[in-house]
Formats: C-alpha cells, structure tokens, sequence
C-alpha cells in the first residue's frame, strides 16, 4: 500500500520550510530578568530598562544570558561603549572598571545580540542604564 501525505503533513511541512528566522532572547544580565515572559513565569518585577549599579574604580563583571530558538551561536556588543569597556562578541562576558574619576552619575547603553544565520540574521537589543550607587541603597531608601 502506497502512502500519501495527508493535507496537514503537508501543510506543516510548507509553514516549516516557509518560517523565517526567528530572533534571539535576552532573558539575564547580571541575574536581572530582562525577558518579560520569563520574569512573569518566575514571579519577579525588574525595572526596564534594568539597572546595574556601579562604582568608579571598582571592577563590575557583567554576564549576559541570551538564547536562540534555533540554537545557532550568538554574537553580541554594546552601543556606544566607554573607551575602556570591552566585550568578546563571541563571549558573553566582561569585567568593566570604570575609571576612578567617573564623571557621570550614570550612563546607558544599549546590547545588541545577533545570531549567526547566514543571510538572514536575527536581533534583540536591550537598553541597559548604568547608575553610581549600590542595590541595597536603592532598595532600602525607596522602598521597592
């Protein structure tokens, strides 16, 4: 007996082959949940854009996790980067030292990831605020 495609196999197989690359997600930076589906299916509030707190002179490490529906590599930088911030875009890691005599209160910037797809590349970008202080003092002064 000779098998056929039935017309949902069928029609399966032509939105598979039709899809576009879909783009990537930035779910953490530093811990802080920025993808919003996950952080409502882990119950948490993060501010957007998230904040990392910093101070002049003291190195910040800043790690980044970031997925692909389709698992291809991803490669990732930032806008706008102070001279003395550096980024691997293969990696998804840095530590920042801001230089001791810092002369803003804050600055931002913003991550871009790119997946590797030939041609038809993907991305998600993330506005990220760097701000002089500390978390406790944050949460403790404003009560949030």
């Amino acid at each position: 007996m000779r098998r056929s495609l039935s017309a949902v196999s069928l029609l399966t197989l032509m939105l598979t082959a039709c899809q576009s690359n879909r783009p990537p997600k930035i779910l953490r930076i530093n811990d802080l949940v920025v993808d919003a589906k996950l952080a409502k299916k882990e119950g948490m509030r993060q501010p957007d854009p998230p904040v990392l707190f910093f101070q002049p002179g003291v190195p910040l490490e800043i790690v980044v996790e970031a997925e692909d529906p389709e698992g291809l590599p991803l490669r990732m930088w930032w806008t706008t980067p102070p001279d003395d911030f550096t980024f691997d875009p293969d990696g998804d890691r840095t530590v920042w030292t801001p230089p001791a005599d810092w002369p803003e209160d804050y600055y931002h910037s913003a991550l871009i990831v790119q997946d590797t797809e030939d041609g038809d590349e993907a991305y998600a970008v993330k506005y990220v605020q760097f701000i002089i202080g500390n978390a406790e003092a944050l949460v403790r002064d404003s009560g949030w």
